[in-house]
């Protein structure tokens, strides 16, 4: 089975290295053009790319997947193609083109989720469990007829960063064993319910702004699910401040929310709309990751400021 890989981001990464380490490589990969990123606005190739070049495996990088990358295509004549978070809708002549048409893997339990924070929402909404699913491509986003669903519990501590991870790898392993049971028709897809479907929006760096009013156990969520990006941030006087860990302490206090009211048992005590939450890891911008109570030996000043 001759297939081509679409992917981009550090979740289709993992999924194409279990691949490789599986001897289940593509005849090619698609990526995204190589970004400007950081402080330098140096040029950054993505996650995707850098793996398919140290394997030496043939690369594409259009701007757009169009006539011109059918073209290219052609040179490897794939049965199929499988698409993993590459970041562009593709155009109905790019999806029907192999034999066996296109596989999406997807990190939820689609119908729910569909969209690009689907790990981050789970997170967030204090779901018990998430899942990654197997799907056929339409031109629909994550709408397609599915093919296999794998549901994975969601622990406790869990970040976007960790549970992304998690389902990453059994995103591999499911599409492995779905691949070839689609190819020899062992497998029927399914047509979503479209009545259960939710959508989850595209992340920006105000999503990671904390709102103080509401409750503590709903922003140790938000800290979790805005791991590593865009982080849960707030604003002390005029600088940013991440908190990066925290617990829901089951206190409450008559000051208003966002108050600090200090240190106590290596937690910083901040006032939620509900209960308080205990901070025990942030980053002020500009400086390293402390503790709690490193923190406070150095800005004494920020027991008794409201954060905003």
């Amino acid at each position: 089975m001759k297939y081509v890989y679409f992917g981009t981001s550090e979740f289709a990464a993992i999924i194409l290295e279990e691949l490789l380490k599986n001897g289940n490589a593509p005849v090619a990969v698609v990526t995204m053009p190589d970004r400007r990123a950081g402080r330098g606005q140096s040029l950054k190739a993505s996650p995707v790319k850098t793996l398919a070049s140290m394997h030496h495996i043939p690369m594409h990088q259009p701007e757009k997947p169009d006539a011109a990358l059918l073209m290219d295509m052609r040179l490897y004549a794939p049965d199929l193609f499988v698409v993993a978070a590459y970041g562009k809708l593709l155009p109905k002549t790019v999806i029907d083109f192999p034999q066996y048409k296109t596989l999406n893997v997807h990190p939820s339990l689609l119908p729910l989720y569909r969209g690009p924070s689907p790990i981050q929402t789970a997170i967030l909404n204090g779901d018990k469990k998430t899942g990654v699913t197997i799907m056929l491509l339409d031109e629909q986003m994550d709408h397609g007829p599915l093919l296999a669903k794998e549901a994975i519990e969601i622990s406790p501590d869990a970040t976007a960063a960790s549970l992304l991870q998690i389902l990453a790898h059994s995103s591999a392993s499911l599409l492995m064993k779905t691949m070839p049971r689609w190819i020899t028709h062992a497998v029927k897809a399914v047509p979503q319910n479209d009545s259960e479907a939710t959508v989850t929006k595209l992340l920006a760096k105000e999503d990671g702004h904390i709102d103080w009013m509401q409750s503590a156990e709903y922003i140790e969520r938000h800290v979790r699910a805005m791991t590593p990006w865009p982080g849960s941030w707030t604003r002390m006087q005029d600088k940013t401040l991440k908190i990066l860990r925290a617990r829901v302490l089951s206190t409450s206090s008559n000051h208003p929310a966002g108050s600090v009211l200090g240190l106590k048992n290596d937690l910083l005590e901040i006032v939620c709309g509900s209960n308080i939450l205990g901070v025990s890891y942030l980053q002020i911008e500009g400086r390293k990751p402390v503790t709690a109570a490193e923190f406070v030996n150095g800005y004494r000043g920020i027991i008794g400021t409201t954060l905003l």
